[in-house]
């Protein structure tokens, strides 16, 4: 019994040093909120799928409308930078709102080739192939978003996401077609704007200290159709003078980000 009493006493004592040389177990650590504002950096891949189609309106005795275009999706990196704000309610209820503005420089291109000889009426026109090259691009990508979500385990965030989407798209046509009885047609047209559209996602965010957190996210984006005219610069007998042409942007990106709360 001596013993015993003998090895709990020196076991307290020996707990009692340990909590007196580390005063952090000495009391209960101070619960971390996500209530504040933030920036940080962000980086990983997107799969961006641009379509295009050139068409030709038909013509009155002659061929019917014809499209030619194409879509693909195709991967690459992402990266820029974000920043946001948090608040936290409820005990564990987060919402928030954060922007970033993204490098994302994504492009697909076709080209064919098809018979114009259908727009020949009589013989004195005389049309040869016709060859068409077209190319869509996203040169970068931004997002404004609503956040919304469940802190537990008092460091970590699970969020569902949503809002605006807004991106550089370019786009242009270049076409000819042949004439065997004189210089070739030639066809051109272009687009550039900053299009908007919506984005929807969820992720999941840690915070390793009280200042520095780390998210990985999955956001779907679409940024609509566009369309523009392809217009002939040097005639074009009885091909249709002005051409359309039309695309869309959208595609989907999985990134992780780190965080540094600039406003406890």
């Amino acid at each position: 019994m001596g013993g015993k009493l003998k090895l709990f006493a020196s076991t307290a004592m020996a707990s009692g040093i340990f909590v007196g040389l580390n005063p952090a177990l000495a009391k209960d650590p101070t619960p971390f909120t996500w209530t504040g504002c933030y920036i940080g950096l962000n980086a990983g891949g997107l799969s961006a799928t641009l379509g295009h189609n050139v068409i030709l309106p038909a013509v009155a005795g002659g061929p019917p409308e014809q499209q030619f275009g194409d879509s693909a999706s195709g991967l690459g990196f992402i990266g820029g930078a974000q920043v946001g704000c948090n608040q936290q309610f409820y005990g564990d209820w987060v919402v928030g709102v954060e922007g970033d503005l993204d490098y994302a420089n994504r492009s697909h291109s076709f080209n064919t080739i098809f018979d114009a000889s259908s727009y020949s009426f009589s013989s004195e026109d005389s049309y040869g192939p016709g060859s068409i090259s077209a190319r869509a691009s996203l040169r970068w990508l931004g997002t404004f978003r609503g956040r919304f979500g469940y802190a537990f385990w008092n460091r970590d965030f699970i969020f569902v996401t949503g809002g605006l989407a807004f991106g550089r798209v370019n786009a242009s046509t270049d076409a000819s077609v042949a004439n065997t009885i004189g210089s070739p047609f030639l066809f051109t047209g272009s687009y550039s704007a900053i299009r908007t559209g919506w984005v929807l996602g969820a992720g999941i965010e840690h915070a390793f200290t009280d200042r520095i957190t780390a998210k990985m996210e999955y956001l779907h984006f679409d940024l609509g159709d566009f369309h523009y005219l392809v217009v002939g610069s040097n005639g074009g007998g009885n091909l249709p003078a002005i051409w359309n042409a039309n695309g869309s942007v959208s595609g989907n990106l999985v990134r992780v980000g780190l965080n540094i709360k600039i406003i406890p």
